[in-house]
């Protein structure tokens, strides 16, 4: 009826004996240690040597394309380049999607490819593309095309004073090359500083007076200020190079330059006709830190540099940075890898010992401690065996990979405990330890190997996560499939040989020495202790557990009955959405954040003003909750028409307020600035970013909108607002939804009329002369010193600013005759969007739905999956609506985890019907897996999280794990069948005989996990859940192991006598 794994018989133990593997480890006694100590030595030199950094790099592989077009529109842009270069890029092969952002001058494509494999062919191709293209505007710049590096910010310092901005910009230069100095440190770059510029200002009366136009002046320039080379002169000494070098690097040297000759016949220079600066490009950029102009600077790590390495190399340095600055100038370092990652290395370290010592606590008061040292022993073993193979597979030390080593820290010594225990039950039974190693680990070797089996499936599908998910979290299943391996080696090669050699002989008397009076005091209350534990659990085992078996057994059907109500309530529940669900937990912001979009038309001082505001309502709450300690300092930063307001809090655990929370009142605090008529300028955002300072404020849900009619899908987007805010469900969980397309810039089409076409002019020139009177004519475009300087001639700002200075712009004729602007073309007022948005060939627009309780999402994407998005489909044909940000990696991980689990319950069911030779069977065992979910969500229930996928991959991982227990205590059951047991008293023996076993394994595998679940540090919450799942999940499937299974294993031999 039922087959066993092994049959426990005299032919078997002759068997056993015979010369394999194993036996020769245990008599060979140098090879094993030879092994281990090759595992130890080489981790430990490996520990030194692998790449060390704070998080995993999560750049996805793609190829980015910047253009510079200064002055056009958004619409200019995009018809003109933007969508030539998608058409000739997205059919190549290799790429995966292609994501488009417009802004008023710039455009940046990012494509994204489906893998890094060809990479470099891809990004060649890519190049080669859009060379082909020949319809580009002339005055466009020339396309910065590049392949996304692998280099990681570890550390921002900000430069702050009271400067100016070219003082702010000098001095962030000489501090920059400074840190270059170092050998340690390859990459430094300079934030929050424009582009720098010499301004050549002439008024129109000016060009009136000497009968010419910007354009030709600016040429002029040009033709006198080349550097050109002009050959090579081969003489006898040698060849020598000539070149013509008029080249001006100044505003000074400008001023000084002869342009034409005057009415007395002598030059006329350059600074009789025109104001010549120094100065930067016409962008409304800034960075302010607490009130002070400030720039930032980024250090990245570059290949094999660790953050420690930067952070020493910064802080030994860190007098002579000072000894740079002026008086009233500091510097600030906002953000650094090297302490943050000392910081969790430090957490980590804590909770792997903490659960190496609870492990080794439950093990010594099942097992003698002599083999309780050695089990635990191979988890140094283990470890650093893993450590050795890591870089072969492209992994780090980093916050994830080490939690990888904790989540297998209870789970590698399930192999040794099952080996051991039975090594150490032969010991009892009076065999010779030699003859009970060998033995024992044979009898144990292939229910063994098939559970490490199925422990390396249940993790294989957390490879194939999607994106962001894999680049994150693709370390755990790499790090814990290796430490199973080596486990499974130390539990059958190498501790059978340690056992074997453990002294038979027990020393009656303490030694003379206070060592061996020491080692024979602790022995003896170890073995006392753990004798008083065994007779305890005997005793439990015998009576208390085995009446509570028979009782069940008496009633299978109620219960498993019981069993499934429990496991429908559970899941019922959280499907709910009760408990809300997010990609991943919510870490702990270093930053809280504030940002508006504001109008387009807004100018900086304007723009400052707002600014002014919004930092002052920060102080204001800060004041009111008592809470200023908590807060470092304020920075902000404009760039465009953005504002963003940013709060640098102090570590979370040196503040007793978390972020979420300081977010939640300066959002209640910023009701109040809708009397200053802040609110009419545009929708306040709020939210926390983890580390740097250019962190984006991530929304609770980014709805897509696609469609190829602008305003089709400025309609829907409003139709979707409005829908979402009346909802009496979803509604009442948002606190803000913001458009990406709500802002516009006024944008006038100019048309020629009769008069101007009478005058003989066309488009083209009037474009031209249009451009260079707004934004410059180009001069030249050089390189000083490590800058791009950009020479423009240019109108005097106050000729250029106003509506009417535009209409009434003097336009050349060619012959030496100008004529106002409105007089031969038609001006068209309308707006034009401040920012387009590209998806897969046709705009887009996005909501940002701000939910504040993030348990509420589900709840509100119900809304938007069940409802709105029929409503917005029906009311605009052709409208295409789909999530965006955290929503699609989500919708994306959990079908992949669905695949994922479809194909980890698949493989173990293969491995366990091949180990059984049965269909039933590995049913039977696997039927305890969904009760290890159960015990994960009360598990988050109990400590107040929220699901999120890092929980479904301990979910998932938890699959592999649990069925370990219902393994043993079926393949005994099977054993007593097969010596003649009637299938109840078989299951009641199998729940006496591995009771021990089961709950040996369940207690060091939450208790390695222990430390980690009960982490209250905020920076540890992000693979907290992961911790959870497990571990709660193992400790309640113990009791459905031991009490719902044998019901289970009853019932079905039951139908199996029944069938027969």
């Amino acid at each position: 009826m039922f087959k066993s794994i092994t049959k426990e018989s005299a032919t078997d133990k002759k068997a056993a004996q015979k010369y394999n593997s194993i036996a020769w480890m245990i008599n060979h006694g140098i090879a094993p240690n030879l092994l281990m100590l090759l595992l130890i030595v080489g981790g430990l030199v490996m520990s030194f040597i692998i790449r060390k950094e704070y998080m995993p790099d999560v750049t996805l592989d793609r190829v980015g394309i910047v253009i510079n077009y200064p002055g056009a529109s958004p619409d200019e842009i995009e018809s003109a380049i933007a969508l030539p270069i998608e058409a000739i890029i997205t059919p190549l092969e290799g790429i995966k999607e292609v994501k488009t952002i417009i802004r008023t001058g710039r455009l940046f494509i990012r494509a994204e490819l489906e893998g890094s494999d060809n990479a470099q062919k891809i990004f060649q191709d890519v190049q080669q593309a859009i060379t082909r293209i020949n319809t580009f505007p002339t005055e466009m710049d020339k396309p910065r095309i590049f392949l996304a590096s692998k280099v990681r910010d570890v550390m921002e310092i900000v430069v702050h004073g009271d400067l100016d901005a070219i003082g702010i910009k000098r001095l962030s230069e000489e501090i920059r090359d400074r840190i270059l100095q170092s050998v340690d440190i390859s990459k430094v770059t300079l934030h929050g500083t424009a582009k720098e510029e010499i301004h050549i200002d002439i008024s129109q009366h000016m060009l009136n007076s000497l009968q010419t136009d910007l354009s030709t002046i600016a040429k002029k320039i040009s033709l006198l200020t080349k550097e050109q080379s002009t050959g090579t002169i081969k003489s006898n000494s040698g060849n020598i190079l000539v070149k013509v070098d008029e080249r001006l690097l100044w505003a000074d040297e400008f001023a000084q330059l002869s342009i034409m000759p005057d009415k007395n016949g002598g030059a006329l220079q350059l600074k009789d006709v025109a104001k010549i600066t120094e100065g930067f490009a016409d962008s409304k950029s800034m960075i302010t830190f607490d009130g002070q102009l400030a720039a930032s600077l980024r250090i990245y790590r570059v290949g094999e540099q660790s953050p420690d390495k930067i952070g020493k190399a910064i802080e030994a340095m860190w007098p002579e940075l000072e000894a740079l600055l002026p008086p009233t100038a500091g510097l600030t370092i906002i953000d650094d890898d090297a302490k943050n990652y000392q910081k969790r290395l430090s957490l980590l370290l804590k909770n792997a010992f903490f659960g190496l010592l609870l492990v080794l606590f439950f093990m010594s008061l099942f097992l003698d401690f002599r083999l309780a040292f050695w089990v635990v022993a191979g988890i140094p073993s283990a470890f650093l065996g893993a450590i050795l193979f890591l870089p072969s597979f492209g992994i780090s030390i980093n916050m994830v990979s080490m939690f990888g080593f904790i989540i297998a820290l209870g789970i590698v010594v399930d192999d040794a405990i099952i080996a051991g225990e039975n090594i150490y039950t032969h010991m009892q039974e009076g065999m010779p330890f030699s003859s009970a190693a060998q033995l024992g680990a044979q009898e144990v070797a292939k229910p063994l190997t098939f559970a490490i089996l199925t422990n390396i499936i249940a993790f294989i599908p957390l490879l194939f996560l999607p994106g962001f998910m894999k680049l994150m979290f693709g370390a755990i299943p790499v790090v814990v499939i290796l430490c199973f391996v080596i486990s499974w080696l130390e539990a059958l090669f190498i501790l059978p040989a340690h056992l074997a050699r453990i002294n038979q002989k027990t020393t009656k008397t303490p030694g003379n020495n206070i060592l061996s009076k020491s080692a024979y005091y602790f022995s003896f209350a170890m073995q006392k202790a753990q004798q008083n534990f065994d007779k305890a659990l005997e005793s439990f085992i015998q009576h208390p557990y085995l009446s509570v078996l028979k009782k069940c057994l008496s009633w299978p059907a109620l219960t498993l009955s019981i069993a499934s109500l429990i496991l429908l309530w559970v899941l019922g529940y959280a499907f709910s959405g009760k408990m809300g669900f997010s990609l991943m937990p919510k870490m702990e912001g270093r930053w809280v954040k504030a940002s508006i979009v504001l109008p387009e038309d807004f100018t900086l001082m304007q723009m400052n003003k707002v600014k002014d505001k919004l930092e002052s309502n920060a102080k204001e709450m800060l004041s009111k909750n008592e809470i200023e300690q908590a807060v470092i300092s304020i920075r902000s930063e404009i760039f465009e028409n953005t504002l963003e307001v940013g709060l640098l809090l102090v570590d979370s655990e040196e503040r007793e307020i978390s972020s979420v929370d300081i977010k939640s009142l300066w959002r209640e605090q910023s009701k109040l600035l809708g009397k200053q008529s802040l609110n009419n300028l545009g929708k306040l955002r709020f939210g926390s970013a983890r580390k740097n300072s250019n962190s984006q404020i991530e929304a609770s849900i980014t709805l897509e909108l696609r469609h190829n009619d602008t305003n089709v899908l400025s309609n829907a987007a409003i139709a979707a607002q409005n829908y979402l805010q009346s909802d009496q469900q979803s509604g009442q969980y948002i606190t803000s939804i913001t458009n990406s397309m709500e802002q516009g810039n006024p944008q006038w089409s100019l048309t020629l009329n009769e008069n101007g076409q009478s005058l003989g002019f066309n488009g083209s020139d009037v474009a031209k002369q249009l451009r260079s009177s707004l934004y410059g004519a180009r001069v030249t475009r050089q390189h000083r010193g490590q800058n791009e300087v950009t020479v423009l001639v240019r109108l005097p700002l106050r000729e250029r600013q106003s509506s009417g200075d535009i209409e009434n712009l003097l336009i050349s004729t060619g012959d030496g005759g100008f004529v106002p602007l409105n007089e031969i073309a038609n001006i068209s007022k309308t707006y034009s969007p401040a920012t387009i948005k590209r998806y897969k060939n046709q705009r887009i627009e996005q909501l940002y739905i701000e939910v504040e309780d993030e348990t509420k999402t589900p709840q509100v994407n119900d809304f938007i999956h069940q409802q709105l998005t029929l409503r917005l489909t029906r009311q605009f044909a052709g409208l295409k609506v789909s999530m965006s940000g955290d929503q699609k990696e989500i919708a994306q991980s959990v079908s992949k985890l669905e695949l994922g689990t479809l194909f980890a319950l698949t493989g173990i069911y293969i491995l366990l019907a091949i180990a059984f030779k049965s269909y039933l069977q590995p049913l039977l065992i696997m039927a305890i897996i969904p009760f290890g979910a159960v015990g994960a969500i009360l598990g988050h229930l109990l400590l107040g999280f929220g699901l999120s996928i890092v929980s479904l991959m301990g979910m998932l991982a938890l699959a592999g794990v649990v069925i370990n227990d219902s393994l043993i205590m079926v393949e005994y059951a099977n054993k007593q069948v097969t010596q003649g047991h009637k299938p109840k008293q078989a299951i009641i023996n199998a729940g006496m005989r591995r009771f021990r076993p089961i709950l040996l394994t369940t207690l060091t595998t939450f208790g390695g996990l222990a430390p980690m679940v009960f982490e209250t540090s905020r920076q540890a919450q992000f693979i907290v859940p992961m911790a959870v799942s497990l571990g709660f999940g193992i400790l309640f499937t113990t009791f459905i192991c031991l009490l719902v299974l044998p019901c289970l294993y009853l019932i079905t031999s039951e139908y199996n006598d029944i069938k027969a």
